[in-house]
C-alpha cells in the first residue's frame, strides 16, 4: 500500500522518442557517452534484447552517432534541431552499471531526463551535473552512491521528479529549495542529516515527498501547510522533534501521511481531520500524548490507522465505527483506558487489529463477530474480561493473541481452527476439546491459567508446532504421535504416566516436562527420537531406574535437567561425548545415581554448568575437572564452586 502512489508518479514518466531524420551528434555528446560507458563497465552491461525493438548496444566507431534513426543505440532518447541531434534522455535502468558517474555528463546540456536507477554506482554525484539546466527527471535509486548533494545541483531548477533512494548519500537539503517546480522527491534510505529548510517553503508543487530512514532532526516546519498539492508524505524514522503543526489541515489532497518512529511530542492536532481523502495516517512510535479526537471519525476514506507506541490517553469512542474503510487499525502500547466500544464491529474491512499493551477493561464485545475479514486480533496485556465469545470464529482470524489479560471461562472448541493461539497469563478454566489440537493449530500457548482435565491428543496428522501449557491444573498422560512438534512445555501440572515420547515428533527441540508426576524408567528411545532436540527438562518428578543411551542420540542438545527424581545407576551411557559437542549445561542433582562422574564429560568444549550434588557418586570431585576450560558452574555433593 505504501508504494501504490508513488509507482502511480511514476508510470506519468513516459519516454516520447521524438521523429528523428538524418543528423549528426555533437562529438561533446558522444564523448560524454563514452566517459559514462567507460567509467562504469560498458562492456558487461546487460542489454535488452531484441535489439530491433530496444535499440542497438554502443558502439564507439569513428562514424558513432547514439542518435542514427536506423541504428539507434539502446537507452538514448534524442531530439532534432536542424541537422543536429541532441541527447535527450538517457535510460539504462537495471542494466548493471558498475563505477562511477563521470563528470563528462555535464556535456549532454540538453540533457532532460536520466534514468540510472537500480545499478551499482558508487562514488558521488559529480559537481558538473549542475550545469543540465534543462534537467527534469533524475532517477538514480538503488545504487551505492556517497558523499553530499553537490551545491551546483540548485541550478537544476527545471527539475520536476528527483529519486536518489537507497543509496549513501549524506549532508543536509539546504539546496533542494531551489527546485521550485519539483513534483516529486524521493531520497528515502539514505544518511541526510540537518532540519527541513525554510527554502523548501517554495516547494508548492510538490506532490509527494520521501525523505524516510534518514538522520534528519528539527520540527516539521509549519511551512508545510503551502504545499496544497501535495498527496503523499513520508518522514518515518527520522529523528524529528517537536509538535505536529495544526497547518497539515491545510492540505486537504493528502492521501498518506508517515510521520511514525520520530521523537514527535504533544497532541494530535484537531485539524488532522479536515484531510478528509486521507488514506493512510501513521503516527506509532513517537512521544505523542492526550487523547484521540472524537474528530477523527471523519476520516471516512482511511484504510491505515497507526498510533501505537505513543503515551495516547483516554477511552475509544464509538465514533471509531464510522471508519469502515479502514483495513488496518494499530493502537497498541498506549495508556488507552475504558471499555472496547461495540462499534468496532462496524469496521468490517479491517483485517489487522491491534489493542495491545494498554488498560483496556471490561468484556470483549461479541460484536467483533462482524469484522468477517478480521485476520490478525493483538489485544494482549489489558485488562479484559469476561469469557472469550465463540462469535470471533465467524471472522477470518488466524491468530490472536490476547496473553496477560483476566479472561475466564472456557475456551471455545472452535478456537482450533485459528493457527496462532496466545492466551498465556489468563484464568481460563475448565478443558480442551478432545479434537483441539486435531484442526488448524500451529502454534498455541495457554500456559498459566487454570484449565484443568486431560491434555488432548496431538494426532500424528497435527500442524501443531509449537505447545505450551505450562502451569495449569492438567492430569492424566501425555500422547504424542504427532511428526511435526517442535516444542513442548507441559511442566508444572499434575500429569502423570510414563515419560511421553512413545510415537513423539523427531523434529523435537524443546521438551519441558518438569514439575509433575511422571513415574517409571525411561527405556532406551527409539531411533533418532531426540535428534534435534535442544533443550530437555524432566526434573522434579517420579522418574526411577537406571538412565540409559535415551538422550545420548541428541547431537545438538545443549540442556539436560533430570534432577529431582529416583534415577541409580551409573550414568555412563547418558552422554555421548563424541557426539554431543554442544551440550553446555548439566542437571542431575537429588538422584540416586552411583559410580563416577565420566571423565570424558570434562572435555566437553561447551559444558559450563554441571550439577550433580546429591546423589552417590564414588568420587566428589574427579581428576580431570581442571581440563574443562569453560566450566563456571560445579556442585558436587560437599561442594559447590
Amino acid at each position: 500500500m505504501r508504494r501504490v502512489f508513488l509507482l502511480l508518479l511514476l508510470g506519468l514518466v513516459t519516454w516520447v522518442h521524438a521523429d528523428v531524420t538524418d543528423c549528426t551528434t555533437p562529438p561533446s555528446e558522444v564523448s560524454a557517452l563514452q566517459a559514462l560507458y567507460m567509467s562504469t563497465n560498458g562492456d558487461i552491461w546487460h542489454w535488452r534484447t531484441p535489439y530491433s525493438f530496444y535499440g542497438y548496444p554502443w558502439n564507439f566507431t569513428a562514424t558513432a552517432n547514439p542518435c542514427d534513426q536506423s541504428k539507434s543505440w539502446q537507452g538514448i532518447t534524442c531530439e532534432q534541431h536542424g541537422s543536429t541531434c541532441n541527447v535527450l534522455g538517457i535510460d539504462l535502468g537495471s542494466y548493471d552499471l558498475r563505477g562511477v558517474l563521470p563528470k563528462e555528463l555535464g556535456a549532454l546540456s540538453a540533457l532532460q531526463v536520466i534514468h540510472l536507477d537500480n545499478n551499482v554506482l558508487t562514488g558521488s554525484i559529480p559537481p558538473e551535473i549542475g550545469t543540465l539546466t534543462a534537467l527534469q527527471d533524475l532517477y538514480l535509486q538503488v545504487n551505492r552512491l556517497s558523499g553530499t548533494l553537490p551545491s551546483t545541483m540548485s541550478q537544476l531548477r527545471q527539475l520536476q521528479y528527483v529519486e536518489m533512494g537507497n543509496n549513501r548519500l549524506n549532508g543536509t537539503l539546504d539546496g533542494v529549495g531551489e527546485w521550485t517546480v519539483l513534483k516529486y522527491l524521493s531520497l528515502d534510505h539514505n544518511f541526510f542529516t540537518g532540519s527541513l529548510p525554510d527554502t523548501m517553503a517554495a516547494l508548492t508543487a510538490m506532490q509527494s515527498f520521501d525523505v524516510h530512514k534518514n538522520l534528519l532532526t528539527g520540527p516539521i516546519p509549519t511551512w508545510i501547510g503551502n504545499w496544497t498539492q501535495l498527496e503523499y508524505f513520508d518522514v518515518d524514522g527520522n529523528l524529528l522533534t517537536g509538535t505536529i503543526p495544526s497547518q497539515w489541515g491545510n492540505l486537504t489532497k493528502l492521501l498518506n501521511l508517515y510521520l511514525n518512529a520520530n521523537r514527535l511530542t504533544g497532541t494530535l492536532p484537531l485539524q488532522l481531520a479536515q484531510l478528509r481523502s486521507l488514506e493512510t495516517l501513521a503516527l506509532d512510535n513517537n512521544r505523542l500524548n492526550g487523547s484521540i479526537p472524537v474528530a477523527f471519525g471523519q476520516l471516512t476514506q482511511l484504510k491505515y490507522l497507526s498510533l501505537s507506541n505513543n503515551k495516547l490517553t483516554g477511552s475509544l469512542f464509538p465514533e471509531f465505527g464510522q471508519l469502515t474503510a479502514l483495513q488496518s487499525l494499530y493502537l497498541g502500547s498506549n495508556h488507552l483506558t475504558g471499555p472496547l466500544p461495540r462499534q468496532l464491529g462496524q469496521l468490517t474491512a479491517v483485517e489487522y487489529l491491534d489493542v495491545s499493551e494498554n488498560r483496556f477493561t471490561g468484556p470483549l464485545p461479541v460484536d467483533l463477530g462482524q469484522m468477517t475479514k478480521l485476520s490478525n486480533l493483538y489485544m494482549q496485556a489489558n485488562l479484559l474480561t469476561g469469557p472469550l465469545p465463540s462469535q470471533l470464529c465467524a471472522t477470518a482470524i488466524g491468530d490472536i493473541f490476547a496473553a496477560g489479560n483476566l479472561f475466564s471461562g472456557e475456551l471455545p472448541a472452535c478456537f482450533a481452527n485459528f493457527t496462532q493461539l496466545s492466551l498465556a497469563d489468563n484464568r481460563l478454566n475448565g478443558s480442551l476439546d478432545a479434537q483441539f489440537f486435531s484442526a488448524a493449530l500451529v502454534s498455541c500457548s495457554l500456559s498459566h491459567n487454570a484449565l484443568t482435565g486431560r491434555i488432548p491428543a496431538v494426532p500424528r496428522h497435527s500442524p501443531l508446532l509449537y505447545l505450551e501449557l505450562q502451569r495449569n491444573r492438567l492430569n492424566g498422560t501425555v500422547v504424542l504421535a504427532s511428526q511435526r512438534l517442535l516444542s513442548l512445555n507441559v511442566a508444572s501440572n499434575a500429569l502423570t504416566g510414563p515419560f511421553p515420547w512413545a510415537n513423539a515428533s523427531q523434529s523435537l527441540q524443546y521438551l519441558n516436562v518438569s514439575n509433575n508426576r511422571l513415574t517409571g524408567t525411561v527405556p532406551a528411545a527409539p531411533d533418532a527420537l531426540f535428534l534435534h532436540a535442544l533443550s530437555i527438562d524432566a526434573s522434579f518428578n517420579g522418574l526411577s531406574g537406571q538412565l540409559s543411551d535415551a538422550f545420548s542420540q541428541a547431537v545438538n542438545l545443549t540442556y539436560l535437567r533430570l534432577a529431582y527424581n529416583a534415577f541409580t545407576g551409573p550414568v555412563d551411557a547418558l552422554v555421548d561425548v563424541s557426539l554431543q559437542g554442544q551440550l553446555s549445561s548439566i542437571d542431575l542433582m537429588y538422584n540416586r545415581l552411583s559410580g563416577s562422574l565420566p571423565a570424558s564429560w570434562f572435555a566437553l568444549p561447551q559444558l559450563t554448568v554441571l550439577l550433580a550434588a546429591s546423589n552417590c557418586f564414588d568420587e566428589a570431585v574427579p581428576a580431570d575437572v581442571c581440563g574443562a576450560k569453560n566450566l563456571t558452574t560445579l556442585v558436587l555433593d560437599g561442594m559447590g564452586s
